[in-house]
């Protein structure tokens, strides 16, 4: 995550939780024309991994690496999918081709570890500010959380339409 030329920061090792418990708000699909919209939440998910920061945040100049957990609540994602039509074993299969997602954060929690060597103070400080402020956390995590839920779903949705055909998914 680059903010700018003031702020980067990165995750490894990174586990997620609670991702598959999401709830369809919404689905439309028009199979004429290989089109499909999903709205869903999913209620809370845990990230957990190992952080590396370095830049500006608000009024923190942050360089700081360790464990570091991420929790997002109400998570409201949209997604259009257009695809075609394709046959296999005389079975007609739809292909998503291309997706637009957008999404909408409820809330987002930070506890970064280590965020200031040897200051656990000054780095529980630094994480109840930045969790104070919650549109900023939310303006600059939603991209990576988008880019997250884009491949997340766009897994799921293709193994469903590639697994199962049309008939199988939506008999007439």
């Amino acid at each position: 995550l680059n903010i700018g030329k003031e702020f980067k920061a990165s995750m490894k090792d990174i586990k997620l939780y609670g991702i598959n418990a999401f709830i369809v708000k919404q689905l439309k699909i028009d199979l004429d024309k290989s089109y499909i919209e999903i709205k869903v939440v999913i209620p809370h998910i845990r990230t957990e991994g190992e952080y590396n920061v370095n830049g500006k945040l608000l009024i923190l100049t942050l360089d700081g690496s360790g464990p570091g957990q991420i929790n997002i609540t109400n998570l409201e994602i949209s997604l259009i999918g257009h695809g075609k039509k394709e046959m296999k074993n005389g079975k007609t299969f739809l292909k998503i081709k291309s997706m637009d997602i957008t999404s909408k954060i409820g809330k987002v929690i930070l506890e970064l570890k280590n965020l200031f060597k040897g200051n656990p103070e000054l780095t529980d400080n630094s994480n109840k500010l930045l969790n104070d402020n919650q549109e900023i956390l939310v303006e600059q995590f939603a991209p990576v959380v988008v880019d997250i839920m884009k491949k997340f779903l766009s897994e799921k949705i293709s193994y469903v339409f590639n697994k199962y055909s049309q008939y199988a998914l939506f008999p007439q």
